[in-house]
């Protein structure tokens, strides 16, 4: 099984806390990994995974939801943790941020991982070379920021060479 990249499973394991009920993984497929393996020191209820696809399902997913997370219908009223980490270059991302707080708990907490524009572009694919028609778009830090900051987040954003890490509690308005 791929391993996710370490920098992604220390920021995610940073920002957990120590119980969850329920983590919405979004674009979870198992790619190059999951930020599952994070989780170790964390217990949680219930891994649900919302992907455009169908395939690479990761084991550890209790639900597999094949929807655009930004119209899906989430029936869960205690999500803690959204998590969406190395997606954000492989779509328009700043519908999944504000979709991210309105199904988040009023305690809750979205962390994300992507990639700056200095990062190569690479398929969701496979993470090789771009498709003919594929999309792909390294997210800047300050956009990422506002963005987060508009839709009702406290941000905090870590720029670590090309990869971009954000975290951020929900305020609640």
């Amino acid at each position: 099984m791929p391993v996710m990249h370490q920098g992604v499973t220390d920021w995610v394991s940073r920002w957990l806390p120590a119980e969850v009920r329920t983590v919405v993984d979004v674009g979870g497929r198992n790619i190059n990994g999951t930020a599952h393996q994070a989780f170790t020191g964390c217990r949680y209820d219930r891994w649900v995974v919302v992907d455009v696809r169908d395939d690479l399902r990761p084991d550890h997913a209790d639900e597999f939801h094949v929807a655009d997370f930004t119209d899906w219908v989430c029936p869960y009223p205690d999500v803690d943790v959204v998590l969406c980490t190395e997606t954000f270059e492989h779509c328009p991302w700043e519908p999944i941020v504000y979709k991210s707080w309105k199904v988040l708990a009023s305690y809750g907490k979205a962390i994300f991982t992507t990639v700056t524009p200095a990062f190569p572009p690479h398929s969701a694919e496979d993470g090789k070379q771009l498709r003919d028609g594929e999309y792909y778009e390294g997210v800047d830090p300050d956009r990422l920021e506002r963005v987060m900051e508009h839709a009702g987040f406290a941000p905090l954003i870590e720029v670590n060479g090309a990869f971009l890490n954000a975290a951020g509690g929900k305020l609640l308005r």
